[in-house]
């Protein structure tokens, strides 16, 4: 048969229950009292964390926001720097076309002067060759009876002149003065005795005074007389002729030059 001992059993309940109560309030309660620190560290550092993901996740979406922004401002600039690129390259090609059309025309103008000053100085020198030659021709082929023919013409035109033109006349005997006047003659081929007599009484009556005359010939003339006393030039010489005659020609061609 089992022994009970009641007194120790309720002895030892007691001493188990003084312990028990002991322990919580000498160690559990303060273990409890750090596991409840460490539980609201751990909720407080819990949410920290979550605070600071969500910060985390604003800050990124921000940071996103700011890069989408830069990037749309960097397009923004980039494009507009290319436009500008492009426009200011197309507006130096029109600027380097127009120069070049410039200087192409430019260019074009001045082969054209260039041309039709070479065409006219061609052309003078064909007329001053033409000229030359038919000077050359007309003194070595023409008859005698032409350069007579030319030199009473001029004596008649001098006579003609002292009949109708009296104030032309005064005023060439006033510009005289009182010297004998000289009167220079230019003749293509030399005068006969009867030609020089003719002239001396012709021009003495014109200057209503005595002249004296200094004669030359002068083959370029091809045929015909020149004669000048004081500012008076009478000249009926071929040469005089075809001189006028290249005067013609060379305004007509520049003419047709210019027209071209």
């Amino acid at each position: 048969m089992i022994d009970i001992n009641i007194p120790t059993i309720v002895w030892e309940i007691i001493n188990f229950l003084a312990l028990s109560i002991l322990l919580y309030f000498l160690l559990f309660r303060r273990v409890m009292k750090k596991v409840e620190e460490r539980t609201q560290e751990k909720n407080q550092a819990l949410e920290e964390i979550r605070s600071n993901s969500e910060e985390t996740i604003r800050a990124r979406e921000d940071i996103e926001v700011r890069l989408e922004k830069l990037e749309n401002e960097t397009t923004a600039i980039v494009t507009k720097a290319q436009l500008q690129v492009d426009a200011e390259r197309e507006a130096a090609i029109k600027k380097m076309q127009k120069e070049a059309e410039r200087i192409l025309n430019q260019a074009l103008d001045e082969a054209d002067q260039l041309k039709k000053e070479t065409m006219s100085e061609f052309y003078q020198q064909a007329v001053e060759a033409i000229l030359d030659i038919s000077r050359t021709v007309i003194h070595q082929t023409a008859p005698t009876e032409m350069h007579t023919k030319l030199v009473s013409e001029l004596f008649k035109q001098v006579w003609e002149m002292g009949k109708s033109e009296m104030q032309q006349v005064e005023v060439l005997r006033r510009s005289l003065g009182d010297r004998d006047p000289v009167i220079y003659v230019e003749t293509a081929f030399p005068l006969n005795p009867e030609q020089q007599r003719t002239l001396i009484n012709t021009f003495s009556a014109l200057a209503d005074r005595n002249i004296k005359v200094e004669l030359k010939v002068l083959s370029d003339l091809s045929a015909g007389m020149r004669i000048r006393i004081g500012d008076l030039i009478v000249d009926n010489t071929i040469a005089a002729q075809l001189a006028k005659l290249k005067g013609d020609v060379t305004r007509s061609l520049k003419e047709k030059l210019a027209d071209a």
